[in-house]
């Protein structure tokens, strides 16, 4: 879950004295969280929690502690905050330095080919390629160690806005794959279309009407089970189409922002993307828009409490759902 708060009587210049607990002390269950950002002098915070189970009907309450100047120490837990079926979380923090870290246990860290731009982006930064369309612009790579591969299910996502909708030729969002036998997995824009690779000659295509200068958030997965891959938009399926056959391997960097076709590489041009993420599950379409709820709209996809004195410390109650 993704929280966006200002707390600002918490100490410790670095944030490391807030916390996150099942019960008012914060003391009988502390959650796993990361920290994307945050700024003393503001209080604005970013963080990415690890609730167990959020519930659809009522608020889960969540408890955000701070305050303890005895804590000089970061006391959440980078890695634990995503569960093994994350292969990949990119945040591309913060708007200013670019970071290219993985944030799960894979630490499979991203590298810049050339300069992409840090920008402000959907959640606090993300990185922009503000260059023309041709080989050797600005882009992100990563080694495919432990992706998914052959007919193995997956999930990819990120949030992209593009200053210019009708590119061509393919200037990718994301793909990883084999560009030999175009044995691919990615997603690219045509004029009028977003494609979804699964293999090659197995595209999903969704006719869009998508507007410049707004944030998408897009979700591409494949079902072993049943060979059928998806494409969402914004939290809904908007297309499908089963796959029909494999080449056994797919494997091949990873690229963000770009391609490696065979025939060149494809950059997304004037384009900038944020939060990509890599599983090696098909996540539920409840999951999916709950992804997208979180992600697009805190203020209202939680409630925020009184700010309550707990000894020397505060207490912040959140509910969310």
């Amino acid at each position: 879950s993704k929280m966006m708060v200002s707390l600002t009587n918490a100490v410790n210049s670095s944030g490391f004295d807030i916390v996150f607990g099942s019960d008012s002390a914060c003391t009988a269950t502390l959650y796993k969280f990361e920290i994307e950002r945050y700024i003393a002098t503001t209080g604005e915070s970013i963080f990415w929690v690890k609730i167990p189970t959020v519930a659809t009907a009522t608020n889960t309450i969540v408890y955000i502690c701070y305050g303890n100047a005895a804590i000089s120490t970061f006391q959440g837990d980078i890695n634990g905050t995503w569960n093994s079926a994350y292969k990949r979380v990119y945040h591309f923090p913060n708007g200013t330095t670019l970071s290219y870290a993985d944030s799960t246990v894979n630490a499979a860290n991203g590298t810049a080919v050339n300069t992409p731009t840090p920008v402000a982006a959907q959640i606090g930064g993300g990185f922009k390629n503000d260059t023309a369309v041709s080989s050797g612009d600005n882009y992100v790579t990563a080694s495919d160690t432990g992706l998914p591969s052959g007919t193995g299910s997956r999930k990819a996502s990120i949030w992209a806005f593009q200053n210019t909708i009708a590119i061509w030729p393919q200037a990718y969002y994301w793909e990883w794959g084999t560009g030999a036998n175009e044995q691919l997995f990615g997603l690219y824009p045509q004029t009028a279309l977003l494609v979804l690779l699964v293999g090659f000659n197995d595209d999903i295509s969704y006719v869009s009407s998508l507007s410049q200068n707004t944030w998408y958030y897009w979700v591409g997965t494949y079902n072993s089970a049943d060979n059928v891959g998806r494409l969402y938009l914004n939290g809904t399926q908007v297309a499908s189409a089963t796959k029909a056959s494999w080449n056994t391997v797919l494997n091949g960097t990873l690229y963000i922002g770009a391609s490696n076709h065979a025939f060149q590489t494809a950059v997304c041009a004037t384009c900038t993307f944020d939060e990509y993420r890599i599983s090696n599950v098909v996540r539920s379409a409840d999951w999916i828009a709950t992804e997208y709820n979180n992600q697009s709209a805190p203020q209202t996809f939680y409630t925020i409490g009184a700010e309550v004195p707990l000894g020397a410390k505060m207490l912040l109650l959140m509910g969310v759902g």
